[in-house]
Order: structure tokens, then sequence, then C-alpha cells
């Protein structure tokens, strides 16, 4: 696989291309994103079957990962002075807004070599520091180094699947916080967490996605007894 997200873009997806776009009402955060105008009407039934079972997902900033930014920038005392995990990072949209907001040091998780590439990329395009983050693939039970006793994590898009729910016990059981934002749970409870806000929103570039899936849910973990 070729290890520039660019490349590995164009061999996915011929006459896309990775250009600079500012994500509105996130304080100037910019994120190397697909081309709006990529030929997807041109794309063979082949290429659209490849695509939808393996999309290059990091290509895109999704509405859930573009509202938890928002979220982060108004409310920074969630992330100020604090390390920050942004689980499933994808183009890092997250982890970046929490560096921007103050956090002390973000961890980029993804189990994807190239959403970390693409994330580096982005936080060099947002002007930070190589000391304010590290990359690590995985959350496991055996000491990996992702895993400090680290007082917040930020999920997006990982719910509504269920069978990732163990991962959600997990997170509650270990931080001390824990913020979920989803577009496809439609507003349905998460067990150990409490609704506190559902805005629309779409991904970029925009997919024309059912007008259902625009609506993001914000969750927050219930403060530990």
């Amino acid at each position: 696989m070729p290890t520039s997200p660019s490349v590995y873009l164009q061999s996915r997806l011929e006459g896309a291309h990775l250009v600079e776009t500012y994500l509105p009402n996130t304080q100037d955060v910019r994120l190397w994103l697909l081309n709006e105008d990529y030929p997807q009407s041109q794309l063979s039934a082949e290429q659209a079957a490849a695509l939808m079972d393996d999309p290059p997902y990091w290509a895109f900033c999704w509405a859930s990962g573009w509202v938890v930014a928002q979220w982060v920038f108004e409310n920074p005392s969630l992330v100020e002075n604090r390390t920050v995990i942004d689980f499933g990072c994808g183009s890092g949209v997250a982890g970046i807004a929490a560096l921007k907001a103050g956090a002390r040091h973000v961890v980029f998780c993804d189990q994807d070599h190239v959403a970390l590439a693409i994330t580096k990329q982005n936080i060099v395009l947002n002007g930070l520091s190589a000391d304010s983050y590290d990359t690590r693939i995985s959350i496991s039970n055996q000491g990996d180094k992702c895993i400090k006793n680290n007082e917040l994590v930020l999920v997006s898009d990982v719910f509504y699947d269920r069978e990732n729910l163990p991962l959600l016990e997990d997170f509650l059981a270990r931080f001390e916080s824990v913020i979920v934002a989803d577009s496809r749970l439609k507003g349905q409870p998460l067990q150990g967490m409490s609704i506190v806000e559902s805005r629309e929103a779409s991904t970029v570039p925009d997919l024309g996605e059912a007008e259902a899936f625009k609506y993001v849910t914000i969750y927050e973990s219930v403060p530990k007894a």
C-alpha cells in the first residue's frame, strides 16, 4: 500500500485528490479532504462496490467528527490541560480541535495506517507542534502505550454498530470522561451516557446522505460517584 495518503487515494479513485478544506465554526481548523468535485458519477459498478466495502473514510470529515470539534471549541474546559484520546481518529479533526482548544496532549488512535498518516499531515497543516501528539494503533487491556489513565476519550460514529458497545463499557470503566457523537443512533440511549444536544451537520465533502443522518447526537458520560 502506498504510504502517501494522496497517492493511495488516487489508486482507489481515479481523478480524486486531496484539497485543503476549511471547516466552518471550528476556529479555522483545516483538513486535507477529498475534492468536492471528485468524479463519483464516472465510477464503474466494481469501483463503487470496492469503495463501499473499504472506503477511504479519512478523506472525509464526517458529520459527527465535525460536531465534536465544534463542541470542544464551545466548551474548552472539557479539554483544557487534559490528556485526550481521539479514538478512531480518521482525519484527526476531533483531536486537532482539542489541541487547539488547550489540551495538554492528544493521543490519536486508528487501526488504519493511512488515517494516521493523514492525521499527521492535518496536524502540521494546522500549525501544531509534533511534540503535541502521539499515534497508537489500538487500545488494549494489556498496558498498550495508548492507555495511561488518561482523562478524556472522544468517540465519533462508533457505537451505532452494537458490536462495538463493549468498547464503551471499557472506556467508562477506565477513564474519567467520555464524549460520544453519532449520527446513526438517532438519539437512542447509551448506558452510562447522557444526551446533551442534537445538532444538524453534514459530511465534508457532502455525500448527499439521507436527511436522518444529518442530525448528530452528542453524549457525555455520567459523572462518577
